[in-house]
């Protein structure tokens, strides 16, 4: 079990990466549309763009932000309660965030399907597809679920925090 878990940080990791490197792309075409700006003419589809990959690096970095307990954690009643209690309550709520990021990560797959199937691209002038998006972030969703399981599973076993 216990290289299950570190190979699903290395899966963490990897897409914190490849957050990073997406947000490393939207600052150089962000960089470049402001000083094509200045000196030409601003890149045509460059806010239509950035939204895509903002999109993006948000779905891809939430994983590992997850991983390493990097988010917000309101637990001002659950700190109150003895361990028992407090752990029945952390595992029904990753088990209700489990569903709830299959349902989303399913759907925007589905969606994706449909935008591949239907050839739905950018109105700009580079005529970017939505269904790379869409794809992208659903399948971001589902290894959040896929880690939210993991967490279910810690609680679980008693191995957690």
């Amino acid at each position: 079990m216990d290289r299950l878990i570190d190979a699903w940080l290395k899966v963490g990791i990897s897409t914190h990466v490849f957050a990073g490197i997406i947000l490393a792309i939207m600052f150089l075409v962000t960089l470049a549309d402001v000083t094509l700006r200045l000196v030409w003419t601003p890149i045509p589809g460059a806010y239509e763009l950035i939204s895509f990959l903002g999109g993006l690096v948000i779905g891809f970095a939430v994983p590992h932000t997850s991983q390493v307990k990097g988010h917000i954690n309101v637990d001002f009643v659950t700190e109150k309660m003895a361990e028992r209690p407090r752990n029945v309550v952390d595992a029904t709520t990753r088990l209700m965030a489990m569903i709830f990021f299959l349902l989303i990560g399913w759907s925007l797959i589905s969606i994706g399907m449909d935008l591949h199937t239907t050839k739905v691209v950018s109105p700009t002038f580079f005529k970017v597809p939505y269904y790379p998006v869409a794809f992208g972030l659903g399948l971001a969703f589902l290894i959040q679920a896929a880690q939210y399981f993991l967490d279910f599973f810690r609680i679980c076993r008693g191995s957690h925090e």
